[in-house]
């Protein structure tokens, strides 16, 4: 017969989860988890930081897409300014 590891909930509500799946999958201190629940059931998502590099091939593309439409520094400033005193209008309006 298989073995599934179980475990239960303390008094102040805290789940240990068991060692072999911690293992398995390479949890540690500090792992942050989301927590979904339907119905009786609850499931643990670990919050993982994507890879840097992930990052840098982003930023790589977007610099070749901005290039190749035009997009020139100056112009994100401006948008950027832009949209701030849309805020800022729209704050002093009192529809923020």
């Amino acid at each position: 017969m298989v073995s599934v590891p179980t475990t239960r909930m303390s008094s102040r509500g805290q789940v240990v989860i068991p060692e072999p799946i911690r293992i398995e999958c390479g949890f540690g201190e500090g792992t942050t988890f989301t927590v979904v629940a339907k119905g009786n059931a609850v499931m643990l998502q670990a919050i993982v930081a994507p890879p840097r590099d992930l990052f840098n091939e982003l930023a790589r593309e977007s610099r070749a897409a901005a290039k190749a439409s035009g997009l020139r520094p100056s112009d994100v400033t401006a948008a950027i300014r832009e949209v701030h005193a849309e805020k800022r209008t729209a704050r002093a309006k009192g529809n923020a």
